[in-house]
């Protein structure tokens, strides 16, 4: 990350790394074009596309924890695993 941040004059910095270097929980698939991007809820409603990359926001469920690791260990949630049936086609 040295010396990335030259040349972003005028921008904000933390938002402009985070673009750079997020991860895929922050926001997601960004690179692969043609990605579908759903709520939660819109996701257990949709028929979700059977190629190609989907990001779905959990954030309605997935919210619960404390430091250090925040809400990546609230991931019991009945939505949670009807979403995983539905990308699987099992459910």
């Amino acid at each position: 990350m040295a010396g990335d941040a030259r040349g972003i004059a005028g921008l904000d910095l933390g938002r402009a790394l985070r673009a750079k270097w997020g991860a895929l929980g922050y926001g997601g698939v960004q690179a692969v074009p043609g990605t579908r991007a759903f709520t939660l809820a819109e996701a257990l409603r949709a028929k979700l596309p059977a190629s190609g990359c989907v990001n779905v926001d959990a954030a309605a469920v997935v919210r619960r924890g404390g430091p250090p690791s925040g809400a990546h260990s609230d991931i019991l949630h009945r939505e949670l695993a009807q979403l995983v049936l539905t990308a699987g086609r099992v459910g």
